[in-house]
């Protein structure tokens, strides 16, 4: 909407400064801020998000193999006490 009233610019109205120090910070509007801000926190997202999931998949390997050694367990258990009674 900027554009087609401005003559193709874009209004900005978000400007940080301190005049006494003659500081002036960026110019910038919300839109660019969101942007921005949605694109830190898609970023962070995936990062931290991506580590929590390998967690849960690690997690449920381990249990897995440790379900499968319980298992092996138990049948090396009943074969030996299948020979037991046979050899008895």
């Amino acid at each position: 909407m900027d554009r087609l009233l401005h003559s193709g610019y874009v209004v900005d109205f978000v400007s940080f400064r301190i005049p006494e120090i003659n500081y002036y910070f960026a110019i910038f509007n919300v839109a660019d801020a969101c942007i921005s801000v949605g694109v830190i926190l898609l970023f962070i997202m995936v990062l931290f998000g991506g580590l929590k999931q390998g967690k849960e998949e690690k997690d449920s390997q381990q249990t897995a193999v440790e379900q499968t050694a319980v298992e092996e367990n138990a049948a090396i258990k009943n074969t030996t006490a299948q020979t037991t009674e046979n050899d008895g």
